[in-house]
């Protein structure tokens, strides 16, 4: 039987007041802590991660504040672990570049990788059960990553398919080590189970995986932030099982999807049942492989996604895609988009899909449903324009497409199993789905 939808829903776009009424920027006491107080030394040359510690350590110590990376390179020889209350400050022209010995990001800590919780090499930068978190400022921080972390993709599918079988097989977390010797590479940038989260203006380059990710965690603010990562698997946004949070103004060039919405993978993220939900996204700029994906790893469920007035500037792979599959199971519902415009797409320009990766051995089927695209367009060419694919016995229900142009396709539209299909003014090349006059 299918779920009941247990989100907080009010409404269509009513609901994004209800959800910037619920996200507030962590605010923080005015004391500053430079990093070079500590120790830390400009160049490049000289590990500064024990000056970086110390100084959150006495910002934390005094009730919170912010640390401050002064203007320059410093070369941090490990991860940098957040406390709560304390905003850390990368000033203008001020880059932390991140050592590449790999045993400096043990011992490892808990982390979720592609939607499985495991014990992993620490993320560069991470915060865990932590309130009032910030990275702010508009210095950079480079991985390193591209001839070192991002190399592991040769030879990491061993650990990835271990990693999947623990989850299916509910391997006790405590045994779930992906520690020395194995090779499953760490976010750049990771909140777990955090609340009151912002991160604002940084320039984030060369990250060995996913570039932001939130886990389990709530009141989240990612704002006016910019990307230069071009490695496999270079996600830009993550938000993982968690609620209430308000992404605008980013600029993305990263090699993977751009703005991702997740809630866990197969069997563990069911038995958890952690969705994510009320997420507002506005005015950002896609120059990567998709402007905006929901899953693949969502079997907690997903409810309440809104997205507007963002756009494309270069070859994107896939404009807008929701994929899940039969290992995955789980909800997407509510979810509204308008005004999105993309120019030449590679695959797909407009894709919801059931079936998504061949992961179909299981009898989980996503469920789809109360989704709308309005004022979306795709002014280039692509392989597919619109391509809504649900499951024989559970197809994708109540969707309206109004006012959708794609304007060059090798394959028009692909509609397979969906139930309440609702189109006005859509317009695959030359061909025109069923208009119905009186659109609710």
């Amino acid at each position: 039987p299918r779920e009941k939808v247990s989100s907080d829903y009010t409404g269509s776009w009513a609901q994004v007041e209800d959800i910037l009424a619920s996200v507030n920027p962590p605010e923080f006491p005015d004391r500053d802590f430079s990093i070079l107080d500590y120790g830390a030394k400009a160049g490049g040359l000289v590990d500064s991660r024990a000056a970086i510690m110390d100084a959150i350590a006495a910002c934390h110590d005094a009730g919170g504040g912010r640390v401050v990376i002064p203007a320059g390179t410093y070369l941090c020889d490990g991860p940098i672990h957040l406390e709560s209350n304390i905003d850390f400050h990368l000033s203008k022209d001020s880059e932390i570049r991140f050592g590449s010995n790999y045993s400096d990001y043990l011992p490892a800590v808990l982390t979720r990788w592609e939607g499985t919780r495991v014990y992993g090499y620490s993320p560069f930068v991470y915060a865990f059960q932590k309130t009032n978190v910030a990275l702010t400022g508009t210095g950079t921080l480079d991985g390193q990553a591209k001839e070192t972390w991002a190399k592991w993709t040769d030879g990491h599918d061993a650990d990835k398919e271990l990693n999947r079988e623990m989850n299916q097989t509910r391997v006790p977390l405590e045994e779930r080590q992906f520690g020395e010797g194995r090779k499953l590479r760490p976010p750049m940038i990771q909140f777990y189970e955090c609340e009151n989260i912002l991160v604002e203006e940084v320039r984030i380059i060369d990250s060995p995986f996913w570039c932001v990710h939130t886990v389990f965690s709530r009141n989240i603010t990612v704002r006016n932030i910019t990307f230069t990562a071009m490695n496999p698997n270079n996600d830009g946004i993550d938000i993982d099982s968690c609620e209430d949070v308000y992404i605008h103004d980013v600029i993305f060039a990263n090699h993977d999807d751009n703005v991702v919405i997740k809630s866990g993978r197969d069997t563990e993220g069911r038995d958890l049942g952690i969705p994510t939900r009320n997420v507002y996204v506005r005015d950002c700029v896609f120059n990567a492989y998709t402007g905006v994906a929901i899953g693949s790893e969502m079997s907690g469920s997903i409810y309440n996604i809104f997205v507007e007035d963002c756009h494309a500037e270069s070859m994107c792979k896939r404009g807008l895609n929701i994929k899940g599959n039969r290992d995955r199971g789980g909800e997407v519902a509510h979810i509204r988009f308008r005004n999105i415009q993309f120019e030449d797409v590679s695959r797909e320009m407009f894709v919801m899909s059931g079936d998504y990766g061949g992961e179909n051995d299981n009898n989980f089927p996503p469920y789809y449903h109360d989704i709308r695209w309005e004022d979306c367009s795709g002014t280039g060419s692509c392989r597919i324009g619109l391509k809504l694919t649900g499951q024989a016995d559970l197809p994708i229900e109540n969707v309206v497409l109004k006012n959708i142009s794609v304007d060059k396709a090798e394959v028009n539209s692909v509609i397979e199993h969906v139930d309440g299909l609702i189109t006005q003014k859509v317009r695959m090349v030359d061909q025109h789905l069923v208009n119905f006059e009186n659109l609710p």
